[in-house]
């Protein structure tokens, strides 16, 4: 909380002048949200076409409570092929889920199955962007409230063994019957 004192200074067209009496207001605090930790399940022995749970949590690290409600946004990529698996967002409603007060957190988490094959197989960054769409007015006193909303892991994620079928008593008709 700051209070500012301010007096307003007017002057017309014939130089006449005019100040008004002191006013003050103050700045309410303001909450600042972090993403703490980043987890995926299973912790090991996941499989490509297997089902991956991401949790995390929501930090207010600012000294304000955050009342309205946000997006974080949620991108699975694969490392090793350079594509993108998922990138969704995750809505945390603050009527039915509350507010968070300063130093509280909100767990949140995503499930997804990642797709069969080599697409489904490899290093996968799991990053987690707190109030993607700036709905939540945030600062700190080092200034970068507004730039620390992220945080990422990285998964390794196996292909799968799937069934290799081969034909077995592969027979065909001759050619010339008619």
């Amino acid at each position: 909380n700051t209070t500012y004192h301010y007096r307003v200074q007017s002057a017309d067209a014939a130089g006449n002048t005019s100040s008004s009496s002191d006013a003050t207001f103050a700045t309410v605090p303001a909450p600042d949200l972090l993403i703490a930790g980043v987890t995926a399940t299973p912790a090991a022995g996941l499989l490509s076409g297997g089902l991956l749970t991401i949790r995390w949590t929501d930090t207010n690290a600012g000294s304000g409570t955050v009342s309205n409600s946000w997006y974080d946004r949620l991108v699975v990529s694969n490392q090793t092929t350079t594509t993108v698996l998922l990138n969704t967002l995750v809505y945390y409603d603050a009527a039915s889920q509350g507010p968070v007060p300063s130093n509280h957190v909100r767990q949140l988490e995503y499930a997804v199955r990642l797709p069969d094959g080599p697409p489904g197989a490899g290093a996968l960054t799991l990053l987690v962007t707190a109030d993607a769409l700036d709905r939540i007015f945030e600062f700190n006193p080092s200034g970068t409230a507004e730039t620390n909303n992220t945080n990422s892991i990285v998964v390794p994620s196996a292909l799968a063994d799937y069934p290799d079928l081969q034909p077995v008593l592969l027979s065909s008709a001759p050619a010339d019957l008619a």
